[in-house]
């Protein structure tokens, strides 16, 4: 049996699966007070500060499409690779995170300044 690995996925690629209502689920693991400054519509927050005990809020993505998602990909990478240890098949990790997607001029919710 072939290990599963994490995918990697550009922000183009997850907001054309966006536009095309796929089913998935974007999973933020920065910190609250950044989720708080600006987040992907629609995505799931459980900081890497309690990620390994907070992941089974996602039992039931566990053969589905989840995208893991931070600042720029270095922590979402590594969450990644967790929710694939503990046997979720069908993960992948946001390039160059939150950042990438505001270059793109993809929207955010952003907090009320």
């Amino acid at each position: 049996m072939v290990p599963k690995m994490l995918k990697s996925s550009t922000v183009t690629e997850l907001k054309e699966k966006l536009d095309n209502k796929q089913e998935l689920l974007i999973v933020d693991c920065r910190e609250q007070f950044e989720w708080d400054l600006e987040h992907i519509e629609g995505a799931k927050l459980i900081p890497l500060s309690v990620f390994q005990d907070e992941y089974i809020q996602l039992k039931d993505w566990k053969d589905k499409e989840v995208f893991m998602q931070c600042r720029s990909g270095a922590r979402s990478e590594k969450m990644g690779e967790f929710l694939i240890s503990k046997g979720f098949s069908n993960v992948a990790n946001l390039e160059g995170g939150i950042m990438d997607w505001k270059k793109n001029n993809f929207p955010i919710i952003k907090k009320d300044s």
